[in-house]
């Protein structure tokens, strides 16, 4: 007896399993819509998420003392 799930195809689906809908979403770093690949993805692309990052940090005083 195994506990193991047996394995099947990627291409293949049980009856009501479906995929997930495609989702648009505006870019929180430069406000374009771009289509989500994963659920907490917030940027369009690496450049606006290091903008949004840079950004950030400038707000923010740096060091242990706030120097």
């Amino acid at each position: 007896m195994t506990h193991f799930q047996a394995q099947r195809d990627a291409s293949q689906r049980k009856a009501g399993e479906s995929i997930k809908e495609p989702e648009l979403r505006a870019c929180e770093g430069c406000g374009e819509d771009f289509l989500v690949m994963r659920s907490w993805q917030r940027h369009c692309r690496p450049r606006c998420r290091q903008r949004a990052y840079v950004q950030r940090q400038a707000e923010s005083p740096i060091g242990y003392y706030g120097a």
